[in-house]
């Protein structure tokens, strides 16, 4: 026990900051409401813009962002994910955000304006800091609402790092 502690210690500045991390603009394209569990649901193409900032604690970075369909969906969040290391390039990039809804009037409505979005992803971090990755995301109003019918969406993300 008071190796691991020692250990910790040690690395305490690796905790809080790490020299290697950059902000990064990620931009994505995908599917929206990829007809699970139902298969009469519409699946339309989805875009996001996402802003990833430093980390502030280990390797928990929060993120801002922007996510929206071709038939009138928008959702703007904010949220933390966690950008962990396997090795010098691959990431796993587990996630979650809240944020406001609105279907759009073409979009399917998840019975509110409050939305919750959790997901996980995997990732290639090139020597340039360049990322290329595919995430899933699950979104419901995780029972706030009247119904809850949730939406899962499947996005390729290319990370753009700012200088």
């Amino acid at each position: 026990m008071t190796s691991l502690l020692g250990a910790a210690v040690s690395n305490a500045d690796d905790l809080w900051m790490r020299d290697d991390a950059r902000w990064l603009v990620m931009l994505g394209g995908g599917a929206w409401d990829l007809n699970l569990p139902s298969p009469s649901e519409d699946t339309e193409p989805l875009y996001e813009i996402e802003l990833r900032m430093k980390p502030g604690f280990w390797y928990f970075h929060p993120h801002i962002g922007f996510q929206g369909t071709t038939d009138g969906m928008v959702y703007g969040y904010g949220g933390i994910h966690l950008d962990f290391p396997i090795g010098d390039h691959l990431r796993l990039v587990p996630s979650g955000s809240v944020g406001a809804y609105d279907h759009g009037g073409n979009g399917k409505n998840l019975g509110g304006t409050l939305e919750f979005r959790i997901g996980g992803g995997i990732a290639w971090r090139f020597d340039n800091d360049w990322r290329v990755g595919v995430t899933w995301y699950h979104m419901s109003n995780a029972d706030t609402g009247d119904t809850n019918p949730g939406a899962e969406m499947m996005m390729l993300e290319v990370g753009i790092p700012l200088p």
